[in-house]
């Protein structure tokens, strides 16, 4: 079994990746920066012919909230489909797995050629996963209830 996606392409009889179109490699992932690359996405696509795809394959770094990849690529996705009406069977996400550095590849492929493969450079155990549950304004007032109701409930006792 092949070890890398160039290899598995080889082995095909397809030409090595490098042969293909690597659009974008987003490696900061602020809100705006990942708008503005997608948006230049945007402008390639509409000159491209309609037979290419976009493959979005996001990686998460050696300190990574959990589902932080798939969360990138659903947020990437929506923006695209959402604001810019970019039919989603033209996008396919891929959870690429763990990198020194989290970061976005945006691959734009003809039809006719295989998908990229994720080319991950950390291995599970190499990672520290920590659980990054957003703060909401309904649970921030839960745990002000429940604290101020358990010191109400404390003061009685004594």
């Amino acid at each position: 079994m092949p070890i890398f996606a160039q290899e598995e392409r080889a082995s095909n009889g397809y030409p090595p990746v490098c042969d293909f179109q690597k659009f974008d490699e987003i490696r900061t992932l602020s809100s705006n920066d990942l708008r503005a690359r997608l948006d230049n996405l945007i402008t390639y696509l509409r000159k491209a012919p309609s037979d290419v795809r976009v493959y979005l394959i996001s990686y998460a770094g050696p300190v990574a909230c959990v589902g932080e990849a798939r969360r990138l690529n659903v947020s990437a996705k929506q923006y695209l489909v959402n604001k810019h009406r970019i039919d989603a069977m033209r996008l396919f996400v891929t959870d690429g797995g763990y990198r020194e550095e989290a970061m976005l590849e945006i691959w734009v492929l003809p039809s006719r050629v295989p998908r990229p493969l994720p080319n991950p450079t950390l291995k599970r155990s190499q990672v520290r996963l920590k659980s990054c549950k957003k703060r909401t304004s309904y649970y921030r007032k839960v745990r002000q209830v429940t604290s101020a109701w358990g010191r109400l409930a404390g003061s009685k006792g004594s």
